[in-house]
């Protein structure tokens, strides 16, 4: 009866004692997940500021490009407007100049209707003529500029729309390590929990096991 006594209470130490085994083990490998969870958030938290600081130059940076970029827009749309009111207005007046047609040709005039180089002196080409051509020279040009610069500024908001995106994904990466985290140390502090609750009762388990053992001992005896 004693022996099979003592046979029990070896029996449950040897459970007890697996039990803070397979603990230990799972604390363990759960703290060495945690560590590497840490070095991970470390990594992210880095890798985030890095982002920021990127978006924060480039937002300066756009900023900066915007502000030169609308002036020369709107300096160019302003040109570009003036040119088109001097070619409005020129187009009437040169028709008003242009001479009543003429079914004989005079002293002055060519056979063809096209006058001379030079009449009396004076430039065949008259300075409205000229400012009129030099307008529809250059509205063509201010228009190709404006539509680069527009261009250009869609895409530094196209750069900075994707720089935002990586921010938010990596924010989402940062939150998901965390509650990972969170998770592992809730479980570590569960597991610390279940072996504070088997330790105390070792003391007790190995105080009987001495006790009958002595008894044994001593009925031998």
């Amino acid at each position: 009866m004693t022996g099979q006594l003592i046979e029990n209470l070896l029996e449950q130490l040897k459970d007890k004692d697996k039990q803070l085994a397979g603990l230990r083990e799972r604390v363990q490998g759960l703290q060495t997940d945690s560590s590497n969870t840490d070095t991970a958030l470390a990594t992210l938290e880095e890798a985030l500021s890095e982002k920021e600081r990127v978006i924060e130059n480039l937002r300066e940076q756009r900023e900066r490009e915007d502000r030169v970029r609308l002036e020369e827009l709107e300096q160019m749309r302003k040109e570009n407007q003036e040119l088109k009111d001097k070619l409005s207005a020129l187009q009437p007046q040169k028709l008003s100049q242009s001479p009543a047609p003429n079914p004989s040709p005079t002293q002055n005039q060519r056979p063809d209707g096209e006058m001379p180089a030079k009449v009396d002196g004076l430039p065949a080409v008259s300075p409205t003529t000229q400012n009129t051509e030099e307008a529809v020279r250059k509205c063509p040009d201010i228009t190709d500029r404006l539509r680069l610069l527009e261009q250009e500024v869609a895409r530094y908001r196209e750069e900075s729309g994707k720089s935002q995106a990586e921010v938010e994904r990596l924010m989402a990466a940062l939150r998901d390590a965390e509650m990972d985290k969170s998770c592992k140390e809730k479980k570590i502090a569960d597991f610390e929990s279940s072996a504070t609750c088997v330790y105390p009762r070792l003391p007790d388990l190995q105080a009987d096991l001495e006790a009958i053992t002595e008894l044994f001992t001593l009925q031998s005896h």
